[in-house]
């Protein structure tokens, strides 16, 4: 068995998930973390691993991990010997995801919407905690595909994860998103 890793900072402080986001098929999740490679009590009573997604989220069928860590946190195998595929799209942290990440997002999310048209499977994503990060992509997305406000876009997130975005610059860069024209 390998070396037991620390988890990571604050991913003890927030909850796993809420719910998802229905027109956008997508639900913030934090990152999960198998309980064999964390050395910790806590990780104990606080389990979130790729087998409680599964659980928690029966119709799931994509997941995208936003974070910056190679390799991922979890072994993504266990999400694809379960039927459901995994995306490792790397975003740095504290800093305002850049237009590559996004349009990389962007492109997963529609791709997997038009396959799974006829069906209810969703999306997963997720940073370390997923509020920032996650939250910022998301609500990006909700803006420029949704036609969502940036207010009602972050309420939304807010909402449906069960926190809000913590970092300004995250929060100061949606509502400088320059305004979808509606045809």
């Amino acid at each position: 068995m390998g070396r037991k890793k620390q988890i990571p900072d604050r991913w003890l402080n927030y909850h796993p998930m809420k719910e998802a986001l229905d027109d956008a098929r997508i639900i913030p999740i934090k990152c999960p973390l198998p309980v064999n490679r964390f050395q910790s009590e806590a990780m104990q009573q606080h389990r979130w691993t790729p087998a409680d997604a599964m659980d928690s989220i029966p119709n799931l069928g994509l997941v995208i991990d936003i974070t910056n860590k190679q390799p991922s946190y979890y072994d993504p195998k266990e999400f694809i010997q379960n039927g459901i595929d995994v995306l490792k799209i790397p975003c740095v942290g504290h800093h305002v995801p850049d237009d590559s990440v996004f349009f990389r997002l962007c492109n997963a999310i529609n791709v997997f919407l038009m396959r799974n048209r006829r069906n209810n499977r969703i999306i997963a994503l997720h940073c370390t905690h997923g509020i920032n990060r996650t939250g910022y992509l998301i609500c990006r997305y909700l803006i420029e595909h949704l036609r969502y406000s940036p207010q009602e876009a972050l309420n939304t997130f807010a909402l449906k994860r069960g926190y809000s975005i913590e970092r300004r610059n995250y929060i100061e860069a949606l509502h400088r998103l320059p305004p979808v024209a509606v045809y």
